[in-house]
């Protein structure tokens, strides 16, 4: 069974309302030194499908075309950026994700039973950030 990968983020030049508000609230918290905060869904589909039906989930099911792009495995920071500090945000086990059982009801709707859906927030935090500040982030914003 392979599991695909889809993360969608903003189109450049958008507002990332996700991460706009991390960013605030990290300073808020009196966390100065984040610069900018870039956020994406991210949706893990365990399915046996290829590449087309992989691509055709993210830019009809996952993907709004106006304001948003997508992004199939799993993305780098921006180039050029020394400084990128990734945090990935998973539902504990057990707890209900509808967002998955509603992706799961269309993939199937589309001809493919998949063997799972489960979906998370990434988060690249952009600046000279230190561990015990990451850690603040992590625990009392997301």
């Amino acid at each position: 069974m392979r599991q695909w990968r889809i993360e969608v983020f903003s189109r450049p030049g958008l507002p990332d309302v996700q991460g706009n508000s991390v960013l605030e609230d990290a300073r808020e918290l009196g966390v100065s030194s984040v610069e900018a905060v870039q956020s994406a869904k991210v949706f893990l589909i365990e399915a046996e499908f290829d590449a087309a039906f992989a691509e055709r989930v993210a830019k009809e099911l996952l993907t709004d075309p106006v304001c948003e792009q997508y992004y199939i495995g799993r993305s780098g920071p921006p180039a050029g950026l020394a400084k990128a500090t990734l945090i990935e945000v998973h539902l504990k086990s057990g707890v209900t994700d509808p967002v998955a059982e509603s992706v799961t009801a269309a993939i199937r709707d589309m001809g493919v039973v998949p063997a799972g859906v489960r979906t998370a927030r990434k988060y690249l935090l952009l600046g000279e950030i230190k561990p015990k500040q990451i850690d603040t982030i992590a625990r009392k914003i997301l």
